[in-house]
């Protein structure tokens, strides 16, 4: 019900605007973001572009009563709401967007701020600016654009960032929405709009961006092109979702057949007693499928029940807002209806074949027992094995690769380090961000304070040599040294200069000989070689290439960082009642540089919980199995085992016997298995530019585990008929 519940949303993400058929978004091979003024170049060169609505995201503090509030804004184009169909709770859609000063919040921010009391009217603080509230937004849902309190005119933004208005130098400010009339041969324009490009745009003109790209909104959620500021998620996931939930339905299938299976032999004779008491076979045949119809009704609503519970903390995990209860509809009480009578009789269909084929008397004489096979139960658990494996071993490698990408080696310091973010203003001054850093120094668990533009988790670019683009750094000789980057080559350079680092040199076709470079078409002296780092690229931290600006002030820094020394919450906590004490704010942006990587990798993070859990549900579930079926194989064979200890077999011979059967089983699964992870595990893997290999050990520790989980299962029930009085066995 969860899984149901979570793919159906996130593969209608977006459905609901009109205009979802007619929105591409711009971009390239590397990102989709582009300069603020491309939108109105394509609207007067393509008629068939019929609007632009470009899109920025900042966290800006708000003041409301003297009180400082962390406010998630994302500045628009005026044409946001006739574009998209995001519903205005007060306010007019047509209007509020026609001036910079006006602000539209949504409604759980007004609830925040203003409670019961109308919020329009009302004026907002924030950023240099006063903004007044025009409109009430409903909350975002089911979108990938970003959770917004508030929004404005993208006019604003030159209070968070001065290089997205004006000319196209920054590249990749925005996020631009396109929409293109009906009809229109979107290969042909991405051609076109290339050609365009390279007449004017420099990145184009420069090589730097090689492609168009016009991705449908309709499409662009579940795809991996390029970095975005709107948020996404992993086809790849999806669909394991899919597969882990329709396999876990089928263990389930095959463990309720099993279960019935290994009870045929009272229910046989319950059977034959009701046939030869007048009941036809096909009245026995109903009352089987509808007593399997009824437990699978009882399972889901226990089932139902227990998502109830689970559902806030599957959102928490999955960073969702699943509402089970919000979804239903006459289509969804439908589905599940269809799915109960559907699992139901699939279920009972089986057993119920099983118990109806034989005759009265010949199960009345027990020549039941010994004409039951078992070839079906042996596939099921065969398949069942096989399932786990898979789970288990993939589970095995999901986890090895997440750890493996959080725990290497960077090339920096990222132990110890609380970064907060400058941008957005969470200080109104000079004067008060120095008062907080003396304030913080002073502190006996803080070692050094350092201002820096850039970090290895998010710089500006630059472009070197007229076409290869690097990524920049500006940053104090403190922050340098917090941050440990690793000096090759020191130049001695007296004045300005940059410092590079060693893949940028190679990047060039150059040596440690190189003395200078052209930056935006000046000479600049290079100070000296820096050792490669690990910087974001995509999701992703790879080599990147860099160059560095080491001055004594950083003129417009983007983060403090607080190197601290001792106990990492308490100084956590000491940092963060200055920063409330002095910037009257009651949130703070601080956060560990190792929680910041961390949370680059919550994706796959998340991949990997949820692969545990479900692999533990799919262990329940075949041992759950293995007890029905190591039940019924005992059952069925217990006359044989009392003939053979007659015959002088021991219980050691015997026990060995009947699990070498099932460990026969749970063999032919693993061969079966091998392949299978082999296969999807190194699909998955090819999305990491820094992954492991596919350990031999992954599939030796998978194929312990499950032999050994099967043969304690196998050995409680066969223990059991092996030390059994013969002769009690016999008058059975």
């Amino acid at each position: 019900i969860l899984i149901a519940n979570y793919v159906t949303q996130e593969l209608t993400v977006d459905n609901f605007h009109k205009n979802r058929d007619n929105i591409y978004i711009l971009g390239n091979e590397k990102y989709h973001m582009t300069a603020y003024g491309i939108g109105n170049h394509l609207e007067n060169k393509y008629p068939q572009v019929e609007e632009t609505c470009a899109l920025f995201v900042a966290k800006i503090n708000s003041t409301f009563e003297d009180k400082k509030v962390d406010t998630k804004f994302i500045m628009v184009d005026s044409t946001f709401f006739d574009m998209f169909s995001f519903k205005l709770i007060s306010g007019n859609k047509a209007t509020v967007l026609n001036d910079k000063n006006n602000i539209v919040i949504s409604e759980s921010y007004a609830k925040k701020i203003y409670g019961d009391s109308n919020p329009i009217g009302q004026t907002v603080n924030a950023n240099f600016n006063v903004y007044r509230v025009v409109g009430v937004f409903e909350n975002f849902k089911n979108t990938m654009l970003p959770d917004a309190d508030a929004i404005v005119l993208i006019d604003n933004v030159k209070y968070v960032n001065s290089t997205i208005l004006g000319r196209l130098g920054n590249a990749g400010g925005v996020t631009m929405f396109l929409k293109i009339a009906e009809d229109t041969n979107i290969d042909l324009m991405e051609e076109d709009i290339f050609s365009y490009f390279k007449t004017f745009f420099w990145i184009y003109k420069s090589d730097i961006a090689k492609e168009v790209y016009l991705t449908p909104m309709k499409e662009f959620y579940l795809s991996e092109i390029g970095v975005s500021l709107l948020t996404r998620n992993n086809k790849m996931f999806i669909s394991i979702l899919i597969i882990v939930g329709v396999l876990i339905l089928i263990c389930s299938i095959f463990n309720y057949i099993n279960l019935t299976i290994a009870q045929s032999g009272f229910r046989a004779k319950e059977a034959s007693m009701r046939m030869l008491l007048g009941a036809s076979k096909s009245s026995i045949f109903i009352k089987m499928i509808f007593e399997s119809v009824l437990f699978c009704l009882i399972a889901f609503l226990i089932g139902l029940f227990l998502s109830l519970l689970l559902e806030p903390y599957l959102n928490d995990l999955l960073y969702a807002h699943i509402s089970i209860i919000s979804n239903l509809s006459v289509i969804w009480v439908s589905v599940y209806t269809i799915l109960i009578l559907g699992i139901g009789s699939i279920s009972g269909l089986f057993p119920a074949i099983t118990i109806t084929r034989f005759k009265p008397i010949d199960v009345i004489k027990g020549e039941f027992t010994f004409k039951s096979k078992m070839t079906y139960s042996k596939i099921f658990i065969t398949i069942q094995a096989v399932i786990t494996f898979v789970l288990i071993a993939c589970s095995m490698t999901i986890v090895s690769q997440v750890n493996h990408l959080i725990d290497r080696d960077l090339g920096f310091n990222s132990k110890g380090i609380i970064s907060i973010n400058l941008v957005g203003g969470p200080f109104d001054n000079e004067s008060q961000l120095s008062e907080f850093r003396e304030k913080v120094l002073s502190l006996d668990c803080i070692k050094r304070v350092g201002f820096t533009a850039g970090t290895p988790l998010g710089t500006n670019n630059q472009t070197i040599n007229k076409h290869i683009s690097f990524r920049e750094i500006i940053c104090d000789t403190t922050a340098f040294a917090i941050f440990g980057y690793k000096i090759i080559q020191d130049n001695n350079v007296v004045g300005d200069g940059v410092w590079i680092n060693k893949s940028g040199l190679e990047s060039m076709g150059a040596d440690m000989s190189l003395k200078s470079l052209v930056d935006y078409g000046k000479d600049v002296q290079i100070k000296g070689v820096l050792d490669d780092f690990l910087v974001v690229e995509e999701s992703e931290f790879q080599d990147g290439l860099v160059t560095m600006e080491i001055v004594k002030e950083v003129e417009y820094p983007w983060n403090i960082l607080i190197e601290i020394k001792g106990d990492e919450n308490e100084a956590y906590n000491e940092v963060e009642k200055i920063f409330k004490e002095v910037t009257k704010s009651n949130q703070f942006n601080g956060m560990y540089f190792d929680d910041m990587i961390a949370k680059r990798y919550e994706a796959h993070i998340k991949m990997s919980y949820i692969m545990q859990i479900f692999t533990i549900i799919t262990i329940i579930i075949a041992v759950l199995g293995l007890l029905a079926i190591s039940a019924y194989f005992v059952q069925q064979r217990s006359k044989e085992i009392a003939v053979r200890k007659v015959f002088g077999s021991t219980n050691r011979e015997i026990l060995s016997s009947l699990v070498l059967r099932f460990m026969k089983l749970i063999a032919i699964a693993t061969l079966i298995a091998i392949p299978i992870v082999w296969v999807v595990m190194q699909k998955w893997l090819e999305q990491f530019s820094y992954r492991i290999d596919l350990s031999i050990w992954i599939f030796i520790l998978t194929g312990i585990l499950l032999f050994g989980m099967s043969a304690i299962v196998v050995y409680w029930h066969c223990r059991i008929a092996a030390y059994e009085n013969p002769v009690n066995s016999i008058k059975k």
